[in-house]
């Protein structure tokens, strides 16, 4: 989530409908004028709230900075005052906004909870999203005069995305697979957006995986053009192995490592990710930065499938694959 870039341009469509702006010359003066000045401009209480997240949320990531120089208790203390941050954060955002669903949605990552509880809290605040977008002073209720399109293109539209996106995720750490393939469909259906923004496809592969639901897993494939990605060719592997195809399974984990030079170094390296903010972080297709996330989602599986990580280090050229990858660049496998 750029949730600086969004106030601003939030703002801008605010102001250009107060003003009467109607043309593209006048609309890109605004942006100038906005971007030049954002504290005369963001007077509304949305794009307030949001700019307070997005200051919050550039603060975290510049402090992870200084994580490398930190023994294990020194870490925890750093990421306890990083969620401590990012609640109290939240909350003024709420005093702001009352009805800041980014806001609702980072206060309930940052709040220690059960999984399982924080699945249901989620659950709770895309119902109070919905039932607030019928009000004709809502956010919906705007873009709707704005004329804006449906979808993920629509700015306003991004929060409950946002929420639909994670409690798709966190229903796969939470053991809820089929809840996790519910809201990514939805996700998928709601975003009118071929990219999918939000990643909505790779948790719906990992989904598949756990229920062992082949014909679902198959039916995404075919969807998406058989465009493959870090979770699609961890779910494949896993899914077949768990259907205990094993020939296939080693073609599978074979073409994971071979498409990915990094796949055996992060499937038997895995490292620490924290709870995303609220959306799942930028990676380059094809890096570590994927594996590593890929990984770190696909983790559940993995754990509650005990014989994987074994039969994987069995194979040839596993162990060879993430031990070189781990030499080149200077890692210890």
């Amino acid at each position: 989530m750029d949730a600086r870039e969004e106030a601003i341009q939030r703002t801008v469509l605010r102001k250009a409908r107060e003003l009467g702006i109607s043309s593209d010359a006048a609309r890109n003066e605004l942006e100038l004028s906005v971007r030049a000045n954002p504290d005369t401009y963001l007077t509304g209480a949305p794009e307030r709230a949001l700019m307070l997240l997005a200051q919050t949320l550039e603060s975290i990531d510049e402090s992870r900075d200084r994580d490398d120089y930190l023994d294990d208790d020194q870490y925890r203390l750093a990421f306890m005052a990083r969620m401590g941050t990012l609640a109290a954060a939240s909350e003024k955002a709420l005093e702001i906004d009352p009805a800041n669903l980014d806001a609702k949605l980072l206060l309930t990552i940052a709040t220690p909870q059960p999984v399982d509880k924080r699945v249901r809290t989620m659950a709770g605040v895309l119902a109070e999203a919905e039932d607030a977008a019928k009000g004709p002073h809502s956010d919906g209720a705007l873009a709707r005069e704005l004329g804006l399109p449906e979808g993920y293109a629509n700015l306003f539209s991004r929060p409950k995305l946002r929420v639909l996106a994670a409690i798709a995720r966190w229903s796969l750490l939470a053991a809820q697979p089929r809840r996790a393939v519910g809201n990514a469909l939805r996700l998928l259906a709601e975003s009118k957006d071929e990219r999918d923004p939000l990643g909505a496809r790779y948790t719906l592969a990992l989904a598949y995986a756990r229920l062992e639901d082949e014909a679902g897993f198959q039916e995404l494939d075919r969807a998406w053009g058989h465009r493959d990605s870090a979770w699609s060719a961890l779910a494949r592997t896993l899914l077949l192995f768990k259907l205990d195809r094993m020939p296939a399974a080693r073609r599978a984990l074979t073409g994971y490592i071979s498409v990915y030079e990094s796949g055996a170094f992060g499937l038997a390296s895995p490292t620490l990710v924290e709870p995303y903010l609220p959306d799942r972080p930028y990676f380059e297709p094809g890096t570590l930065d994927e594996v590593v996330l890929a990984v770190h989602e696909a983790e559940p599986i993995i754990v509650d499938t005990p014989d994987f990580m074994n039969w994987c280090n069995s194979q040839p050229n596993f162990r060879e694959s993430a031990d070189a990858y781990a030499r080149r660049m200077g890692y210890d496998a």
